[in-house]
């Protein structure tokens, strides 16, 4: 079971710029409130490949050109892990029209880097980007990496108002058994899908 750190800690980030190669207004997703991000999220032993997602319904149709998430790197003390963020990271995207995650996704495998800090902001471009329509949801997330004790952790945010969409795989690969973060941390992670609406 992936657990929720009592860790607590303060987060300061700057957003980033959007990207400009497509014609249309900068879109940009997410669902928390980054001076109520001050929680760390990390899978039990032996789940240290599953993979966590938060979905987005979209408004308008827009073209996804990249995906940012936010790694904590830290000595956790105790019996939790250390969480590392330096390395070379796996990211997950996708759409589909239901809110829940679908059991066996086609989803797009992306890589990233990311630095060893205690935010450190993982950014993805997606190329070519993956256009969206309006009515769907895109999901995209991270690949835990492990083994424990020293792992990738995500950082988790209160405050969230979209209800349960922040979810865990329950697997590392398909069919997977998604269940909310909702349903033991009342938090969401610190994921954001950017991008441009489409031109008319």
């Amino acid at each position: 079971m992936y657990r929720l750190s009592v860790a607590i800690f303060s987060v300061l980030m700057a957003c980033g710029a959007e990207n400009d190669d497509f014609i249309g207004e900068p879109v940009h997703l997410s669902d928390y409130d980054e001076s109520l991000c001050d929680s760390v999220i990390f899978p039990d032993p032996g789940e240290e490949n599953d993979i966590a997602v938060s979905s987005f319904e979209v408004q308008e149709d827009f073209a996804v050109d990249r995906v940012e998430i936010t790694l904590r790197a830290a000595t956790m003390g105790g019996d939790s892990p250390d969480c590392e963020s330096e390395g070379t990271h796996e990211v997950v995207l996708w759409v589909q029209s239901e809110q829940q995650p679908d059991v066996s996704p086609e989803m797009i495998v992306l890589s990233g880097d990311a630095a060893s800090s205690f935010s450190a902001r993982l950014q993805v471009d997606v190329s070519p980007p993956l256009e969206v329509l309006a009515g769907d949801r895109v999901f995209a997330g991270l690949r835990f990496q492990g083994p424990t004790p020293n792992i990738s952790c995500l950082v988790g945010c209160t405050g969230g108002t979209r209800g349960e969409n922040s979810w865990f795989s329950g697997a590392s690969s398909a069919p997977f058994e998604w269940y909310g973060v909702r349903t033991f941390a009342n938090t969401d992670l610190q994921i954001s899908v950017h991008g441009n609406t489409t031109a008319p």
